[in-house]
């Protein structure tokens, strides 16, 4: 059976996988607050920003692929060698960081 793809159906597949991220995301976002896990940026999209803003020490941005977006955690990655502040991912009990990993699935379920 031969799928037609039109525009329009592209367009909505493409808004729907994009809000589906976005909310995944905001989920992580949300436990991170929850968890008072420090995020470096928040960003709608992926690629070079558009347009953002600074609040306290959370990068608020809109890039240029709008489909999806991310999460950036202060020592999130475990080869960073910086020291580990309290607010630091990796300073987090173990349930603190499961929460904040599984909150994403959690947004999918809502």
């Amino acid at each position: 059976m031969l799928l037609a793809l039109s525009t329009s159906g592209i367009i909505w597949t493409a808004l729907g996988l994009g809000g589906l991220i976005f909310f995944h995301e905001l989920g992580h976002f949300i436990a991170c607050r929850l968890t008072g896990t420090r995020v470096e940026a928040f960003s709608v999209g992926f690629g070079p920003e558009i347009f953002g803003w600074t609040r306290g020490h959370t990068r608020y941005k809109f890039s240029l692929v709008l489909l999806g977006g991310y999460v950036k955690m202060a020592a999130e990655n475990p080869d960073d060698q910086d020291i580990i502040a309290e607010r630091d991912f990796r300073s987090k009990t173990v349930g603190q960081r499961a929460a904040v990993i599984n909150a994403g699935l959690i947004m999918h379920a809502i």
